[in-house]
């Protein structure tokens, strides 16, 4: 059973060309921009391996710095809060074809949600925020607490760092 302690940084020798989360924006990016920007500094993604084939993964999770215009929030949030709001950007979340179904996300999205905590306390940071790339993804995020921006074109959605806090989030 996977738990938050296995998944791990990406590492330069982790097979990224046989992953296929069935949408090929995804897997292109994670094939040719991954290891790249985790080089650079630019993004973290983090991986949640085969237990039997360590190199071989089960899903992803990419995460960076970023902002968001405090007028995207609502009202009742904006008082008193610096423009633009740091936030964690949730840059994409992809399950394997083979894994999806099993789980593998839920582990990706809780140990999201520690990172963003922990990033919070380091640096400081409001929300954790994602751009869905369609309504299931949409939906799917929703479940997990995210609410979405409504002013804000791309329609992003995010969840407070204070509401993963309050929910046991360490």
């Amino acid at each position: 059973m996977e738990t938050l302690n296995t998944v791990r940084p990406l590492a330069e020798n982790d097979d990224r060309a046989s992953f296929d989360c069935g949408r090929a924006s995804l897997n292109g990016w994670f094939q040719r921009n991954a290891w790249r920007n985790q080089m650079t500094g630019v993004s973290r993604t983090y991986v949640l391996p085969d237990p039997t084939q360590p190199q071989q993964i089960r899903g992803y999770v990419t995460l960076a710095a970023g902002e968001i215009r405090r007028e995207f929030l609502p009202k009742s949030q904006q008082r008193n809060m610096p423009d633009p709001m740091p936030i964690v950007l949730l840059g994409q979340l992809a399950v394997d074809v083979a894994h999806q179904g099993s789980g593998v996300s839920k582990v990706l999205l809780a140990a999201t949600f520690t990172f963003a905590v922990h990033v919070s306390k380091t640096i400081g940071s409001f929300a954790l925020v994602t751009h869905p790339l369609d309504d299931n993804a949409r939906a799917f995020y929703q479940r997990w607490g995210f609410s979405t921006l409504e002013p804000d074109p791309q329609q992003a959605m995010y969840i407070r760092i204070r509401d993963l806090e309050a929910s046991g989030v360490q």
